[in-house]
């Protein structure tokens, strides 16, 4: 039997982000759902807040089904992600604990909630953190701490401004 989590590449983030999870308890946004994170966050954030939000009305419609009184499922108006990130502000009564971050869109969308979260939440997690095309390097250089999870061809980045993140029990990540 094979216990592989990432089945096709498009799950590469699936180990740094249930390690996250597991590792606090405070709310989670979701930047861009997904059938790879949408369903996993919703499980394992069951007794705890969780956005998720998306700029594709349709698109979000295949996880209203996962919409509870915990989990709320946001449509970001013409792909204007710091007016999300204001909305999910004022949802939230803590800083959250995680931020999700794998919009696709611009090459720029992803610098929003980065920012706009940067010293707030306790660990931003970055999908696709290699794709030249965002040129994100940059900005992963101003966090204090860096974790690049990188298991295959997709990394994934866990920057944090507020704590020092390490995988528990498994391969394939380095500090930075």
């Amino acid at each position: 039997m094979n216990t592989s989590i990432d089945v096709d590449g498009f799950a590469t983030h699936q180990v740094p982000l249930i390690s996250a999870v597991l590792q606090t308890r405070g709310p989670v946004i979701e930047f861009g759902a997904g059938h790879y994170s949408t369903p996993l966050l919703h499980e394992l954030c069951h007794d705890r807040m969780l956005i998720t939000i998306d700029d594709s009305a349709d698109w979000l419609l295949n996880f209203a089904h996962l919409k509870t009184d915990l989990h709320h499922l946001l449509f970001c108006e013409d792909g204007n992600w710091e007016k999300g990130a204001q909305v999910i502000d004022s949802m939230l009564i803590v800083q959250p604990s995680i931020v999700f971050v794998d919009q696709g869109g611009q090459d720029t969308v992803r610098t929003v909630p980065i920012t706009h979260y940067k010293g707030k939440a306790d660990l931003i997690i970055v999908h696709d953190s290699n794709v030249e095309a965002y040129n994100l390097k940059p900005l992963f250089d101003t966090f204090k701490h860096q974790f690049e999870y990188t298991p295959e061809i997709l990394h994934t980045m866990v920057l944090s401004d507020v704590a020092q993140f390490s995988l528990k029990n498994t391969t394939g990540g380095k500090v930075r």
